[in-house]
């Protein structure tokens, strides 16, 4: 009898492990450093600021002295249907030619929500050239 409780205790315990382990919570998540394919600018979308709940950071940077500033557009993925972002596309441009980089920091998507970011030159015609794109979750 005494056997049996003890395996019952053992069983229960290992159920309550996997089941905890099962149980998938969803996390914000940074992009990473994003290049254009020329390695003339490179962006940042941080999901989560230190110190700053809810809040979001897109950083870039441009990294050559070529007269194409570095641009970075951050949208909540899948609202571009081709006729916009949708509203919810964010752009910041770095015209320092430098390689220092700047920042905006804002509460624009809600948690957990599927991003993508592209970073991308500009030419003095307007054309966005080398981009790049990845992925993070606010």
């Amino acid at each position: 009898m005494r056997r049996m409780k003890r395996a019952a205790a053992v069983m229960a315990a290992v159920s309550a492990l996997v089941l905890a382990a099962s149980t998938q919570a969803s996390a914000s998540q940074s992009s990473g450093w994003v290049f254009t394919t020329n390695k003339g600018g490179k962006a940042f979308f941080t999901a989560d600021v230190k110190g700053k709940p809810g809040q979001e950071r897109l950083t870039v940077c441009d990294l050559k002295v070529n007269n194409r500033p570095a641009v970075v557009v951050v949208y909540a993925t899948g609202s571009n249907d081709g006729s916009g972002f949708g509203g919810t596309d964010h752009w910041l441009t770095d015209k320092t030619k430098n390689g220092k980089c700047v920042q905006a920091t804002h509460n624009w998507y809600k948690e957990e929500t599927p991003i993508t970011i592209q970073v991308m030159e500009k030419r003095k015609d307007g054309a966005y050239i080398s981009s790049n794109w990845s992925t993070a979750v606010a």
